[in-house]
């Protein structure tokens, strides 16, 4: 786990340091076949670093990425799904990989990654439901697990964990499956904005007869939670709603329901969870970009505020205080491009130049965040990615 300071150095808007963007080439998955592979973990296994995978609709297998730094973002009007476990494995230090725009339908598993992982616009639902009686939700991980590493982000994210089932044991008796967790976070620092999280439902159970027994106690379940930290665990939640699952009925015949509906968050007394001050300030934009499009950004935030897109072509992490939350870009790379000021409608749109491409690259990517001054006070919001590609692509 991190260890939180007392406020670091200020992050002060400045003349700007050009970062030197990230370059690679482009490759194109498509189920359909008109693209460069079929399925995501060929592109995954051919592609080097700071490569660009750009997925178009379809449904893929799953795929694992081990300590190699891509972008993988959707650039179809279709969500492209993923029916089989994702896992993000050993990233080292100052790395990053970036999934957007995806919907991974069977879990994922970040695990051991020292570099930023970031999620922007994913949805993370399995169709179906769990089966397993065995493990209360605070101590079964379920589909969704960030384990042993530095810097996890989800940005505008939804992570709902599975619902339990009734499972038959004899005669009239079934027990109940518990839910499972929406996120479990162990001996990790994850972060979370703009993002929808929440446990899953137990499954109904009933007492009855079983043979000779006209009473028999069956299992009933326990509500999975939002958000579980184990371990050293350390969550920063920003406009995140977080939500347990309930427990699941149960028909009792000798008074020994003991379950309880899933926490919001669960924090094993080790963990540390901490919340962003208002007000709140979003960014919202394109998953892909090509270099000649403009590129349309819009802030969300207090009426007034003097609002800036920061950006820079590799992550990093520092902790600037409550007031200010997290910056997640490498602080001597930044860039800084004005927006304006926030209307009254709370809602500013405009549309500005993306990052030029390197002469004889294909694309680059960029990791973003807000930062705006307002009332004497700063303000620093979500982070997204964004690939910028080669506009012939």
């Amino acid at each position: 786990m991190r260890s939180f300071h007392t406020a670091l150095s200020c992050l002060a808007l400045v003349s700007a340091i050009s970062a030197s963007p990230v370059p690679g080439d482009v490759w194109v998955v498509d189920a359909s076949g008109a693209g460069d592979f079929l399925d995501i973990q060929a592109a995954v296994d051919a592609a080097s670093d700071d490569d660009t995978l750009l997925i178009m609709g379809g449904t893929y297998g799953g795929f694992r990425i081990a300590n190699k730094e891509l972008a993988l973002a959707s650039d179809s009007p279709q969500t492209p799904r993923v029916n089989g476990l994702v896992t993000l494995a050993g990233l080292a230090k100052g790395g990053g990989l970036s999934l957007s725009g995806l919907h991974l339908r069977a879990g994922f598993k970040v695990n051991n990654c020292k570099g930023t992982v970031l999620f922007t616009d994913c949805t993370f639902l399995e169709p179906g439901v769990t089966t397993s009686t065995s493990g209360k939700p605070s101590q079964n991980p379920g589909m969704h697990q960030v384990l042993g590493s530095n810097d996890v982000v989800f940005s505008g994210s939804t992570l709902i964990g599975r619902d339990g089932t009734k499972v038959w044991y004899c005669g009239d008796v079934y027990d109940g499956a518990h839910g499972e967790n929406g996120l479990w976070v162990s001996d990790s620092t994850v972060s979370l904005y703009d993002c929808f999280v929440e446990g899953g439902e137990g499954g109904d159970s009933a007492d009855g007869g079983c043979g000779l027994v006209t009473c028999f106690s069956a299992n009933p379940s326990w509500g999975g939670h939002g958000v579980c930290a184990v371990s050293n665990g350390l969550v920063y939640m920003d406009g995140t709603q977080t939500l347990g699952g309930l427990r699941g009925d149960h028909v009792d015949c000798d008074n020994s329901w003991g379950t309880q509906d899933g926490q919001a968050v669960h924090n094993d007394g080790t963990s540390s969870v901490l919340t962003g001050n208002d007000p709140y300030l979003h960014l919202n934009g394109p998953l892909v970009v090509r270099e000649t499009d403009p590129m349309t950004v819009t802030i969300t935030g207090p009426q007034g505020a003097k609002s800036y897109m920061v950006w820079s072509a590799t992550p990093a992490w520092r902790y600037l205080g409550l007031d200010l939350g997290i910056l997640h870009l490498k602080s001597n790379q930044l860039n800084f491009v004005y927006l304006g000021k926030v209307p009254a409608s709370g809602t500013l749109q405009t549309s500005i130049t993306a990052p030029g491409l390197p002469p004889g690259e294909d694309s680059l990517r960029a990791y973003m965040q807000p930062f705006a001054l307002y009332s004497g006070s700063r303000l620093l919001g979500n982070v997204r990615s964004v690939a910028v590609i080669d506009p012939a692509l």
